[in-house]
């Protein structure tokens, strides 16, 4: 036996038109399928069959009338080849649909989260990178901070031995003029 929510669930209806179905159809339906006020439906095999030629049948816009009269004369549909269980799955409640959704968000918040991994990741890369071009900068200055102090220092070197060769100049154009000196006076005794 069948419920309203699986027979509403397999043929896609809302359950308020199984209901009607049942009621208009009520004389080609077992006794569960319209069982009086409060008490719940339940549908056989055989009902199926009887929704299944409604439903084709309304498919096609067919009347009340034309359904009726085609069920009086012996028609039916072909009923799922389902197992209630089968059925039941088609029919979740509420609760099993909020559930499913639930999930479903789940699965997109993890989706979202592995995106924003990777993206943090990928920037982690980039970080990773980005220090070793600071340590091969950093390398770079020091290496040439120690050729600026090595400059400075042959500069210094430069500058002394400038200052060596203007003494020497100096010292020899002095002992030059002396000897020119000593030359004239060999020359000059007069004077």
């Amino acid at each position: 036996m069948f419920g309203t929510k699986e027979v509403a669930a397999y043929y896609q209806k809302t359950d308020q038109t199984i209901r009607a179905w049942a009621e208009e159809f009520g004389e080609h339906l077992s006794p569960m399928a319209n069982p009086g006020k409060g008490k719940g439906r339940s549908f056989s095999v055989d009902d199926l069959a009887v929704f299944a030629l409604v439903a084709e049948m309304k498919e096609r816009n067919a009347t009340y009338e034309d359904i009726q009269a085609s069920l009086r004369s012996g028609n039916r549909g072909e009923p799922p080849n389902l197992s209630e269980k089968d059925l039941k799955l088609l029919s979740a409640t509420e609760g099993e649909k909020r559930a499913a959704l639930e999930i479903q968000v789940l699965q997109q918040h993890i989706i979202d989260i592995q995106q924003r991994l990777n993206r943090a990741e990928e920037k982690a890369a980039k970080v990773d990178e980005l220090n070793q071009q600071n340590a091969s900068l950093k390398t770079e200055v020091r290496l040439l901070r120690e050729q600026l102090e090595s400059a400075k220092l042959n500069q210094s070197n430069v500058m002394n031995l400038s200052r060596e060769i203007g003494e020497a100049k100096g010292a020899a154009y002095i002992e030059g003029y002396k000897a020119a000196l000593k030359d004239q006076e060999k020359k000059d005794p007069s004077e």
